[in-house]
C-alpha cells in the first residue's frame, strides 16, 4: 500500500488509523445527525428537470 510506504508503516497500522479515523467521522455524523446519501434509510429526493417551451 503506497500510505504504507510512505509514511514507513505497515498495511495493518495504516489500516487500524483509517479504522480509527472512520469510527470518529462516523461517531460524529451520528452526534450531529446528519444523514448521508448511502445511509439505507435516506431516499434521494428527485432532480427538478428544466423545461423550455
Amino acid at each position: 500500500m503506497q500510505l504504507a510506504y510512505e509514511h514507513h508503516c505497515s498495511d495493518t497500522h495504516i489500516g487500524k488509523k483509517l479504522s480509527n479515523a472512520e469510527g470518529i467521522l462516523d461517531g460524529l455524523l451520528m452526534a450531529l445527525e446528519i444523514r448521508l446519501e448511502m445511509d439505507p434509510d435516506v431516499q434521494r429526493e428527485p432532480l427538478a428537470v428544466k423545461v423550455s417551451i
